[in-house]
């Protein structure tokens, strides 16, 4: 009953950078939100972190009684829009923005402009026009089409025309 527990002490608010991203709370079990101001609602098993930004933008989905769910080109920018402070925290590193990216890669790259154009779109209304250029210049490095150093091992393969999947490699290495 997680996202129904989260609709009614949220509602109107936007799932979103980490628990978006992620689908899902972190390991300490953290949900994040963001809504009209800042605050913490502690559950048994559970703390709903809500921090002040804007409401549902038309990209954003409905998703389980007056909640969102944040679209993708939104909780990028929101995952880079802060420094990482452990493993609660609603912000991703670059290495992990860069995986995530690199392995929605699958979508196509006409879904990724897709994605990159409605970044460009909402970052005004955000006030994230940094992060947008930083997305976009991951982006651009994933595609080959811009110059930029990647960290991840899997970013880095992909931008030189070698991508391999991670997972996969794991699973073998476990066999």
């Amino acid at each position: 009953n997680l996202w129904q527990v989260v609709s009614i002490l949220c509602k109107g608010c936007v799932v979103s950078p980490r628990t978006a991203a992620e689908g899902k709370p972190t390991t300490g079990g953290t949900v994040v939100v963001t809504g009209k101001y800042d605050r913490k609602i502690t559950v048994p098993g559970l703390l709903i972190r809500q921090i002040k930004g804007p409401g549902p933008l038309q990209s954003d989905q409905p998703f389980i009684n007056g909640l969102y769910m944040s679209s993708r080109a939104r909780f990028f920018l929101e995952v880079l829009s802060g420094k990482v402070y452990g493993t609660e925290s609603p912000y991703l590193t670059t290495a992990q923005v860069e995986s995530l990216l690199e392995r929605l890669m699958v979508i196509g790259k006409r879904k990724m402009n897709e994605m990159r154009d409605l970044a460009h779109e909402i970052s005004d209304d955000m006030n994230m026009q940094s992060e947008c250029a930083r997305l976009d210049s991951i982006i651009g490095a994933l595609m080959a089409t811009h110059d930029t150093r990647l960290s991840s091992n899997t970013a880095i393969a992909r931008q030189k025309g070698e991508p391999y999947d991670e997972k996969r490699i794991q699973l073998f290495q476990l066999l």
